[in-house]
């Protein structure tokens, strides 16, 4: 039967767990970003190093030694990620090192950057395998990453939009933070459920009810829509089956960034179920993570 947990009195107390038994349970596990100071172990760093120094290692040693010794939640500093990219000297090697340590830089405004240091072949090179870096906008599902320019008319209104989103709701994750506030355990602290590592022109800029939006600069967030499909639409439905062919048929061949676009904008018409959305990421390959994550960040609203 259900494993009955006691009812905590302090928050250092533990349930007991049985010494004996079969334990079936649904675990949700709440993942954190590394710290902003996280990095490789130095030994790991001076051993990727000389590999990538080596003129006389293959393109295919190096990128087997990246995943070797870069793995799982592995974190990569900026100034080791920079420092490593300017021992290759290849396109491929140079941009095959950026696609590694995408994911695995603390801060995903630095990751960005550091895509953005390479050169123009080799951003193309890495753009296949990462896809845009700002999707196009689309009103009725904006989750996902933002780059937008607030001097350009067209634009700033998107900002304008998501501004507005966030606001409202913002009135309704605060009156839930607020009642959880009421039960044991303390205050909560308040999350950004929307707005989330907003910056201006690289400077800082958190959500809070009364900032505005300036009349000139670049814009860039994640921004994330809480609301599913039955909480803004009474008859929600996932696109119909002939449809969901049609449209995987047809992309069938495209590269798999154009594929992921074309998903976003799909996403805009229409809902899907989880069979639909494990059907496309099924089509991406394990080693384009951004694009799978994409794929899931466009169907979570």
């Amino acid at each position: 039967g259900a494993f009955w947990v006691p009812k905590l009195v302090g928050m250092t107390d533990r349930p007991a767990i049985p010494t004996e038994g079969t334990l079936r349970c649904r675990y949700l596990a709440a993942m954190h970003a590394p710290p902003s100071e996280a990095s490789l172990p130095p030994v790991l760093e001076a051993e990727l190093r000389a590999c990538f120094s080596d003129s006389e290692k293959s393109f295919g040693e190096k990128r087997d030694l990246m995943g070797k010794l870069v793995r799982g939640g592995d974190a990569v500093s900026e100034a080791q990620a920079l420092a490593l990219l300017g021992c290759l000297g290849g396109k491929e090697e140079r941009s095959e090192w950026v696609v590694h340590c995408f994911h695995r830089i603390p801060s995903t405004a630095r990751a960005r950057f550091l895509v953005r240091s390479l050169g123009e072949q080799e951003r193309a090179l890495a753009g296949e395998r990462l896809g845009p870096q700002s999707y196009p906008f689309t009103p009725n599902n904006p989750t996902g990453h933002h780059v937008l320019d607030l001097a350009k008319p067209s634009e700033r209104e998107e900002a304008e939009m998501l501004w507005a989103i966030a606001l409202r709701e913002h009135k309704k994750t605060h009156e839930i933070i607020h009642g959880l506030n009421r039960h044991k355990g303390g205050k909560r602290d308040e999350l950004a459920f929307c707005w989330r590592n907003a910056s201006v022109d690289g400077e800082a800029c958190p959500f809070l009810t009364y900032w505005k939006l300036p009349k000139a600069g670049t814009l860039e967030l994640d921004f994330t829509l809480p609301a599913k499909p039955q909480d803004v639409s009474e008859q929600a439905e996932a696109i119909a089956a002939h449809k969901w062919e049609q449209f995987l048929s047809k992309h069938a061949d495209q590269p798999p960034a154009d594929l992921a676009r074309a998903f976003r904008q799909l996403s805009n018409r229409f809902f899907f179920n989880v069979q639909q959305v494990r059907a496309i990421h099924k089509q991406l390959p394990p080693e384009l993570t951004n694009l799978r994550v994409e794929i899931l960040g466009t169907a979570f609203s």
